[in-house]
């Protein structure tokens, strides 16, 4: 795979597909989001599942200085006191598909 190939999102009610040219189909199958209250930047937790076979959960749903909502993958950290990513998308239109994805869920919740 390529960093010249290019993705396309298909965001349909219920799924959101990730369609890369000729190499995969990635369907967001399940979102689970559980809204937190009482703190000043986290907002929420989620889960997602992938094709009914793949759960990544711990991801984090932020309120950035901005007054945006943002999502956090999940991270653990290491001796040296920083961060390493346990899961993450490779692409930025991946990211984006799945943030968004996760933010519509999180604005469903009253």
């Amino acid at each position: 795979m390529t960093k010249a190939q290019k993705y396309s999102i298909i965001q349909n009610k219920d799924i959101v597909q990730i369609l890369c040219k000729g190499a995969f189909k990635l369907t967001i199958t399940r979102i689970n989001v559980k809204k937190i209250e009482g703190h000043e930047f986290l907002k929420g937790v989620a889960s997602i599942v992938f094709d009914d076979a793949f759960k990544v959960r711990e991801i984090k749903i932020l309120k950035g200085k901005d007054g945006e909502l943002h999502v956090s993958m999940p991270n653990k950290p290491v001796p040296n006191g920083t961060f390493v990513s346990l899961a993450y998308p490779v692409s930025n239109e991946i990211r984006v598909a799945i943030e968004n994805a996760i933010i519509n869920e999180y604005n469903k919740i009253p």
